[in-house]
């Protein structure tokens, strides 16, 4: 078995103390076949400063990307450095969940043919200290990898922090999105490879004012652009189990945009798929204020899906 067992592989961007948590968490790892990977993002020297002076008792090399990545390509930079087999990703604001929490990634791996290996997880409220379970069942995440349009609907994995990646794979992260990036990869990936998930949090995922999402998930010139380039990239399969239909219906509808033309003001010179054409017509139809009452959006999308379900299977 090649050592180390485990790349640690961190994106950073301008966020020291949170950095300073995670390794403080890594510090205490039982398990120790790993290596730490830092690439580094930032538009400052802040962190580049911090690791030179930073003392572990682990394996640590650092990288400043020059010129910066970008969110997607960050994730997955440390890959051409790692001297590992396994590639276990963690956002600079994240951290373990116990001092065992790599040793069972590691037990996980032993015996396994799958490319990826998935966690539980915690989610962490910054601002109330509080701890939420995420964890699903196994059943739960098998289900989903097999109808991964579902991701859209809801992402019950959770945010790329959760995954270990096998170094053979060579699938990235769309650097076209930044919205819907995990989604669109689990997608894509678990529709073809085989994957493993760990019942248990392994992970503590951050939640707060300084992610990406947080600003992204309202912005229309964000989420538009994402999600025709989606559509349009994967087609209409994207949307055939009624849950990720309802999951683009409310895209459009939380956003307040219900034609055709609201939606060329984001993309303009962008072909509509047609289901999402149809789908802004349906919506169109129903006034701005019901569309807000849930019960009368639910049904309105069911019976949107049912008239579009012919364009939906071209």
């Amino acid at each position: 078995m090649k050592e180390p067992l485990i790349s640690i592989c961190i994106p950073t961007y301008e966020r020291v103390e949170y950095l300073k948590r995670l390794l403080e968490s890594i510090e205490i790892q039982k398990f120790r076949s790993f290596e730490v990977i830092i690439t580094d993002d930032s538009k400052s020297d802040e962190i580049k400063t911090f690791i030179e002076n930073y003392h572990t008792g682990f394996p640590l090399y650092y990288y400043k990307n020059t010129p910066s990545l970008g969110t997607a390509k960050n994730m997955l930079a440390s890959r051409d450095h790692a001297h590992s087999e396994w590639i276990k990703i963690i956002h600079d604001d994240d951290f373990f969940a116990s001092e065992t929490a790599v040793g069972k990634l590691a037990e996980r791996i032993e015996g396994t043919d799958a490319k990826y290996i998935f966690s539980g997880y915690n989610e962490y409220i910054e601002n109330e200290k509080r701890y939420v379970n995420k964890t699903i069942t196994q059943s739960n995440f098998e289900y989903v990898c097999k109808n991964s349009s579902l991701f859209f609907a809801h992402n019950v994995i959770g945010p790329p922090s959760v995954m270990m990646v096998h170094t053979s794979i060579k699938e990235v992260f769309d650097s076209n999105l930044r919205w819907f990036t995990d989604m669109e990869y689990y997608y894509r990936i678990l529709s073809g490879e085989k994957a493993v998930y760990i019942e248990e949090p392994i992970i503590n995922v951050s939640s707060n004012d300084t992610q990406v999402t947080t600003y992204t998930r309202t912005n229309p010139a964000v989420v538009i652009p994402e999600a025709i380039y989606l559509l349009n990239k994967h087609g209409s399969k994207i949307a055939t189990h009624i849950l990720a239909y309802d999951s683009w219906w409310r895209v459009f509808r939380n956003l307040g945009i219900s034609s055709e033309d609201e939606v060329k003001t984001f993309v303009p010179g962008k072909e509509i798929p047609l289901f999402v054409r149809k789908m802004l017509g349906h919506q169109h139809r129903v006034p701005a204020g019901l569309l807000k009452n849930g019960a009368i959006s639910k049904a309105a999308m069911t019976l949107s899906y049912l008239l579009n379900l012919p364009n939906l299977k071209k």
